[in-house]
């Protein structure tokens, strides 16, 4: 498992009033670093060892991981939005949006380069509510009809 610090994505230069699901982050930065940690995860899946034969199967046929948020609230202090109110939760939609869409990207990336995970089936995958939901690019779509995926979880908020 491995989180990114949310406070460390704020521009700072808006407050308040001025703040909107788009400007609130630095999107493009949050991309990056999530694709960073999807790679980070899965290699750690690669030279993790665990007591018992069953474990070790289990972390390579599925090759788990997990890429979750902190400091949620710091980030919402930084910018001045209320916790919990409208706008709060318009920004936290956009946020997780752009983190899920980057992590599912990178993992897809992943299994062109270096395989599927082994349980893996293409097409129940892409055809799956959640993946339907990412609004991945048609490229994406075809990467994953064609390659799969590396990770069969990727998502975790602890």
């Amino acid at each position: 498992m491995g989180t990114l610090n949310l406070s460390k994505f704020v521009p700072g230069t808006h407050y308040g009033d001025d703040v909107t699901p788009e400007n609130a982050f630095d999107y493009e930065k949050i991309r990056k670093y999530v694709k960073i940690l999807v790679r980070f995860l899965d290699n750690v899946n690669s030279y993790s060892s665990a007591p018992l034969r069953e474990y070790i199967e289990s972390m390579h046929k599925k090759r788990r991981i997990g890429c979750g948020v902190m400091g949620w609230g710091s980030a919402l202090f930084m910018l001045n939005v209320r916790f919990a109110s409208d706008k709060a939760i318009a920004i936290q939609e956009k946020l997780m949006s752009t983190y899920a869409r980057a992590a599912y990207e990178a993992s897809i990336d992943l299994a062109v380069e270096k395989g599927k995970f082994e349980l893996c089936d293409n097409q129940l995958h892409a055809e799956g509510i959640f993946i339907k939901s990412l609004g991945l690019s048609e490229e994406y779509q075809q990467k994953l009809l064609k390659y799969g995926i590396r990770n069969a979880s990727l998502m975790s908020q602890q």
